[in-house]
């Protein structure tokens, strides 16, 4: 009887832990990926030969970094500068990453998310060579 009462026991109590450990490492999966591409997309940004060519690899870059660690889905990219062009040697670009995180299993019943995001700045390089093709 004992063992009947340990195996219920361990079952009540060992998949609600479970499940916590997977969602947490989700989110923490998420929340280090968002860390990255902030600070790798802002980095691409200030080395990009024009404006439009900075958001798409940032975006690239981000996206690449997300699907590293197992996401399906890209995340959300937002870029200021300090100045009115962002390219402005010596200007200062801020890129912000945003990402909701699916809770494993439970999304499939419910739409339930985590949302984590970063902030990454990075200063626009003097000697930087913006031209030709």
């Amino acid at each position: 009887m004992a063992t009947v009462e340990f195996i219920g026991v361990v079952i009540a109590l060992l998949i609600p832990i479970i499940y916590i450990i997977t969602a947490v490492s989700a989110v923490q999966a998420a929340q280090f990926s968002a860390d990255a591409a902030a600070y790798e997309a802002a980095r691409a940004y200030t080395l990009s030969r024009s404006q439009g060519q900075g958001r798409e690899h940032a975006a690239l870059i981000a996206q690449q970094i997300f699907a590293d660690q197992g996401f399906t889905s890209a995340p959300t990219i937002a870029a200021s500068c300090d100045r009115g062009d962002c390219l402005t040697p010596g200007g200062i670009v801020s890129v912000t990453v945003s990402y909701e995180v699916p809770l494993p299993l439970i999304t499939q019943f419910m739409p339930v998310s985590i949302p984590v995001s970063s902030q990454s700045s990075s200063v626009v390089g003097v000697y930087v060579y913006r031209g030709g093709a």
